[in-house]
């Protein structure tokens, strides 16, 4: 199944009354909430979307993301470091678990989506 793209860039969310739009490029992870979806930021900020993951993911629909987990969509180009033997992600600021089943998928997109120089 083909993503589709973000034409923005931008993901619209929902706070006390007003909109938020966040560059996707901001975004570090996504959890999965039951029906509803935190947005994880390079800030150390945190949004709450009242949508599942499965339709954030295809709001953000960009290609440096990738579902490593059933809970969680991992944005490639903010990743530091993985631990393959625990599956767990690192970021600057955060830790995203890797399912057993997605690990191998993983890896093999990974590598090629790291960030050079900046």
């Amino acid at each position: 199944m083909e993503r589709k793209k973000s034409n923005s860039g931008r993901i619209k969310i929902r706070e006390h009354n007003r909109d938020i739009w966040i560059d996707t490029r901001d975004i570090c992870y996504c959890r999965a909430d039951g029906s509803y979806t935190q947005i994880f930021l390079k800030t150390g900020e945190s949004h709450t979307k009242s949508e599942n993951s499965k339709r954030v993911e295809e709001q953000i629909g960009a290609e440096y993301f990738f579902r490593c987990h059933r809970s969680y969509i991992v944005n490639l180009q903010e990743i530091d470091n993985i631990d393959i033997e625990k599956r767990i992600i690192y970021q600057k600021l955060y830790r995203i678990p890797v399912s057993k089943r997605k690990l191998a998928e993983f890896l093999c997109k990974w590598p090629f989506t790291k960030k050079t120089g900046n």
